[in-house]
């Protein structure tokens, strides 16, 4: 499944069998029985890709309690086993036409992240693996106490980081990277990234405008 490609949000269509999505939940709420005084049936969250596309999901054959202590907002996934439908207009609370169901069987790996405000790039540098050329840039970022760590991204990620136009990114730009490889070597904490990794340019999370006042 690792060799899979994640399919991006704006390729789901509704009744359409999906291998993965690598996503980030931003909100989650509850639906009401009508009629009933806190009785609640289905969960529903928005569901965010790298590029920034939206999606919403409910729970179909599962419980609000069950699915809320598997998920939490603000939190990135790769999800598995999940159907989906295609949403009324009138009901849409997002502009994509597909909903995601998450039922009994549906998966969730969450990624680890890390967050931070960027203070330098690294330009992409060529590099021999395997008598191959990748590509790789290093980036370091800010926590909220100012300090720093490097981030090595490689290939792929890398090449997609360093395509972004700084022109076009508001700034200070805070970023958040998912489902990194950690060593430690001296006391020291070395982040790469991996074939799973996703990056998010400032998004919608809590954290935000706290990296972005400091």
């Amino acid at each position: 499944m690792e060799s899979v490609r994640p399919t991006p949000v704006n390729e789901l269509r509704g009744y359409t069998k999906e291998n993965k999505i690598r996503i980030r939940i931003c909100r989650i709420w509850k639906s009401t029985i009508p009629g009933t005084v806190q009785k609640y049936t289905n969960l529903h969250c928005i569901l965010v890709d790298e590029m920034q596309d939206a999606v919403e999901a409910s729970t179909f054959d599962v419980d609000y309690d069950v699915m809320a202590s598997k998920i939490e907002a603000g939190a990135c996934y790769e999800i598995t086993e999940f159907r989906t439908v295609k949403i009324r207009g009138h009901y849409r609370v997002v502009p994509h036409e597909t909903q995601v169901l998450f039922t009994s069987k549906t998966a969730f790996r969450k990624l680890a992240n890390v967050i931070g405000r960027i203070s330098s790039l690294q330009q992409l540098e060529p590099k021999q693996i395997n008598q191959r050329v990748v590509y790789k840039c290093d980036v370091v970022i800010q926590n909220i106490r100012k300090e720093e760590l490097t981030v090595t991204l490689w290939a792929d990620v890398a090449e997609a980081f360093c395509s972004l136009s700084a022109e076009e990114i508001s700034l200070p730009i805070i970023v958040v990277f998912t489902s990194l490889k950690v060593k430690i070597y001296i006391e020291k904490i070395y982040l790469s990234s991996t074939a799973s990794s996703l990056f998010f340019i400032d998004p919608d999370i809590p954290e935000l405008n706290t990296y972005k006042s400091v």
